[in-house]
């Protein structure tokens, strides 16, 4: 049986992460008269089956490229779409340079790491940093400057709770 038959929300990922703006009426119009007919022959084919007991971590959505297994099918399409899908069929495309990705969160983090000057500066007075293009590596080089982990035996202070954890062990010795 057909992966179209057996979900009744399926939609094929080419034009599930394609923004509503670039379908036309007849492909929406497509999409929804899919969607019944395979809500149709699911009910049929759910009258002559027995009822089963759902396992609560059972992955029934199978990956037939790489046997990677999801819940739902909306993570069997979003593990398409990053995974599986041609370039040529992703839609959401750089307008600098025209690289393409599958999920418009990929372009955006794209356009904000390569092609804007947007810089995070650190907070800390007589940094002489010149700043970052991300918030989560600004905020791993302020840790650098307060040392939040501090050892409760020495003085010792460390920007990374892991290194404090190592530090420890010195004591046990």
């Amino acid at each position: 049986m057909d992966f179209e038959l057996q979900n009744p929300d399926f939609v094929p990922f080419q034009y599930r992460r394609r923004p509503r703006a670039y379908l036309t009426k007849k492909k929406r119009l497509q999409l929804i008269i899919r969607g019944i007919i395979a809500r149709k022959s699911l009910l049929m084919a759910e009258i002559d089956r027995p009822i089963e007991k759902k396992n609560e971590n059972s992955r029934p959505y199978v990956c037939s490229a790489c046997n990677s297994n999801q819940k739902t099918a909306y993570q069997f399409c979003e593990h398409m779409a990053i995974h599986h899908s041609d370039p040529n069929d992703r839609v959401w495309k750089c307008v600098y340079c025209s690289t393409s990705f599958g999920r418009r969160g990929g372009l955006r983090r794209h356009v904000q790491m390569v092609h804007m000057q947007m810089m995070h500066k650190c907070p800390i007075e007589n940094c002489s940093h010149p700043g970052y293009k991300c918030t989560k590596a600004l905020n791993a080089h302020v840790r650098t400057h307060t040392r939040p982990f501090t050892c409760d035996r020495c003085d010792a202070a460390f920007a990374r709770k892991n290194d404090l954890q190592v530090h420890q062990f010195t004591h046990l010795l």
